[in-house]
């Protein structure tokens, strides 16, 4: 880990960028198995064009948290909290991630895994709050249709293509919380 903080979201981005992961976005491609079964998106958190790692930079720079470099991601510290994040790209050749991973410190497995690094920044910013209640909304699917148990809990929106997997019940409700807020944020951009 590197000793220095990272102050500027262009520094996040290059470390972010420089150690992206391979092989542990998503289990399924949700996005394709929605539309497969007539469920295509309606809206997007996204304005072209787009850079996620940017996107995501940006907010943690935000955020006030501080952040150090790592092997193959980010480290944000925030009183006792630590937390990391890293992008993957398991596909092949050069490209922008395909998921973007949150972890607690100390852990190696990624709690929550999404398309959506608005997510991953609305998760940091809820994650020193206490545990939310599951919100009940249209918009948010919690669980996915047919698909047996794989240690991981579907959490999303098909209408705005936002897709994550989370690994335990408090990271379920904080992701549906997330996700929601990341979804609010953008109806209130395209508003004003």
């Amino acid at each position: 880990m590197s000793p220095q903080p990272l102050t500027s979201a262009s520094d996040i981005a290059e470390v972010i960028k420089s150690g992206v992961r391979k092989g542990q976005g998503m289990y399924v491609p949700y996005a394709r198995k929605w539309e497969i079964g007539g469920c295509a998106p309606i809206h997007s958190l996204r304005t072209y064009p787009y850079d996620g790692v940017q996107v995501l930079s940006e907010g943690v720079a935000r955020l006030g948290w501080t952040v150090r470099g790592a092997e193959s991601g980010i480290v944000l510290e925030k009183g006792v909290l630590t937390a990391w994040v890293a992008a993957d790209r398991s596909d092949p050749g050069d490209g922008p991630p395909e998921a973007y991973l949150l972890g607690r410190g100390g852990e190696d497995s990624a709690r929550y895994t999404g398309n959506a690094p608005e997510v991953i920044i609305a998760l940091l910013e809820g994650l020193s709050s206490p545990v939310p209640p599951m919100p009940t909304d249209p918009t948010l699917k919690v669980g996915f249709p047919g698909l047996p148990d794989r240690g991981v809990t579907y959490v999303g929106s098909w209408q705005w293509n936002i897709h994550g997997e989370v690994r335990d019940d408090e990271f379920v409700r904080r992701a549906a919380v997330a996700t929601l807020a990341a979804i609010r944020a953008k109806e209130a951009t395209d508003a004003g």
